[in-house]
């Protein structure tokens, strides 16, 4: 993907790195007859939704499930593009309770026969759950009346609350709220409940089918690269951006690493981490200062530590059927996750176990097996991972060493993730063939974004009080001819509103109508009891 590209001094646009938000706004404004430039800095294009081979084994870095897929199937099509897909499936594990993540109405019924004393409640509870996050699509038309009114009761009931507070609010049982955390991005119970319960009920009621392209997410980004492509555009890898250059409060260019300037006469668009492109890309002089203090302000969310293995054997003789399997050998995970939130791993960590192999034989040569180990873990979490105090990276390249002690550490970590690997898989260490680890430092280089954070912005209860979702900043921002495409913007994170992100700023730029992006059927897919 290193190919050479001879670049022109003045294009329509120019679009700053190539994760699914730039693409997507790249590909359609190409497709709108724009001459359009994508600058990545890295040695290959997709950010997050990259996948790496192995000798043979294929690993996706980061994205291992998508929801919403008719949404980008769409999208692909109208750009003339066409994937094929696999179905991933997940599964819980505690030490006395394992079930299948399929949709609410399920697992509804599972908790109630698991703990039938706690019956009335857990119904009373996803009841409560579906009507708020209902209530909550609507509240995402620009046109409807926000406020706390009998309209919206269910809505303004969780207003301001986090997770903890509500599923405390509900229940007792110790195993139980486990459970129910586990469902409901238990490992940040401090989010506001209202995005942890609009992610549940997403994925596990409107869009419970979860996919991904047959080869690993990097084919999705290979769809947008082609498409652009196709319509006369341009991708220049191994391309770092000084400089975004702003003349009488308009963006009229770039300025690359090597001191070359390009002009863009219609748009600049940065696809690049929020503070990167604030605080390094353009003169603080130029931002609007509350974009500005928001981006100081506002929290990210934590990391992961992954560990990538290559297994000399297929591991479906084992009978495992699922796609992924979150493993948890305890059920005091509050107080689990708040050790790690703390910077110390503790004994009896959970683990995010992935079998790509399984949903996609073409990810493991023939008769082998890929698996990975995923760990949520902070940037900060072991001492920053045991590496240099002089270490650190400046958002755009690593200045100093890592150091010996960080390469110890992690060693030894995923070798500790691997024990907690062989309670499910037996005798796992004896079997493996290939191994590599990523940590967030890892993620850092490979993404740029700012210390590796999972799904952009952390948002506590009250950054919900602007209409109630304020999820990041504007594509249009205060600079004319500069948009905003990423999953640090107002359409939020995930594979779906990223590429969505694009198209939004794609549309303003060309000067289309953008309201008919959110021409939803949401019940469409709801998931009825009877299924």
């Amino acid at each position: 993907m290193s190919e050479q590209v001879e670049l022109k001094d003045v294009y329509d646009a120019i679009v700053i790195g190539s994760g699914l938000g730039g693409l997507s706004c790249a590909a359609h404004l190409a497709k709108e007859g724009l001459s359009v430039l994508v600058l990545e800095r890295y040695h290959n294009y997709g950010g997050y939704c990259q996948t790496i081979e192995r000798d043979g084994f294929t690993f996706d870095i980061s994205i291992h499930s998508i929801y919403n897929w008719k949404y980008i199937d769409e999208v692909l099509s109208s750009l003339g593009e066409k994937l094929d897909v696999v179905k991933v499936t997940d599964q819980n594990y505690f030490p006395n309770h394992q079930f299948n993540f399929e949709t609410i109405p399920q697992l509804r019924e599972y908790f109630k026969a698991a703990f039938p004393a706690q019956a009335d409640v857990i119904e009373k509870y996803y009841r409560e759950l579906v009507e708020a996050m209902k209530q909550t699509l609507l509240l995402q038309d620009p046109t409807s009346e926000f406020g706390t009114g009998r309209k919206y009761a269910a809505f303004a009931k969780f207003w301001g609350k986090t997770t903890r507070e509500v599923v405390e609010s509900y229940f007792d049982h110790p195993e139980l709220k486990a459970l129910i955390y586990s469902v409901q991005a238990g490992y940040m119970p401090d989010l506001p409940w209202l995005m942890s319960a609009y992610h549940l009920f997403m994925i596990r009621n409107y869009y419970r089918d979860l996919y991904l392209p047959v080869g690993g997410s990097q084919k999705i980004p290979d769809a947008f690269v082609h498409a652009l492509k196709k319509f006369g555009g341009v991708i220049a890898l191994n391309s770092a951006v000084r400089s975004i250059q702003i003349s009488n409060g308009k963006a009229t260019g770039v300025v690359l690493e090597n001191g070359r300037q390009i002009i863009a006469r219609k748009a600049v668009v940065s696809n690049a981490d929020a503070r990167l492109t604030y605080t390094k890309l353009i003169d603080p002089r130029d931002t609007d200062p509350e974009v500005l203090r928001n981006i100081m302000e506002w929290q990210i969310t934590p990391s992961y530590f992954v560990v990538n293995l290559g297994l000399d054997f297929d591991i479906r003789i084992m009978d495992f059927n699922a796609g992924n399997i979150q493993y948890y050998p305890t059920y005091d995970t509050m107080r689990m996750y708040q050790s790690i939130l703390d910077g110390k791993i503790p004994d009896d960590f959970w683990v995010w176990i992935g079998f790509p192999s399984v949903t996609d034989p073409t990810k493991a040569p023939q008769g082998k097996s890929s698996v990975f180990f995923s760990i949520f873990a902070p940037y900060h979490c072991e001492q920053k991972w045991h590496a240099n105090q002089s270490y650190r990276y400046d958002g755009i390249s690593a200045l100093g060493e890592k150091g010996t002690g960080y390469y110890q550490f992690i060693e030894e970590l995923s070798d500790r993730v691997i024990a907690r690997g062989e309670e499910i898989i037996p005798n796992l260490s004896a079997h493996i063939e290939f191994k590599e680890i990523f940590t967030p430092l890892t993620y850092e280089e490979v993404t740029l974004n700012y210390r590796a954070a999972s799904v952009g912005w952390l948002k506590k209860p009250q950054d919900l009080r602007k209409r109630g979702a304020q999820l990041g900043l504007p594509v249009k921002t205060n600079i004319d001819h500069l948009y905003l495409a990423s999953g640090w913007t107002v359409t939020g994170t995930g594979c779906f509103p990223t590429i969505m992100g694009g198209k939004l700023a794609a549309n303003i730029i060309v000067g289309k109508d953008t309201s008919t992006l959110y021409d939803y059927d949401w019940n469409e897919r709801v998931v009825k009891d009877e299924d």
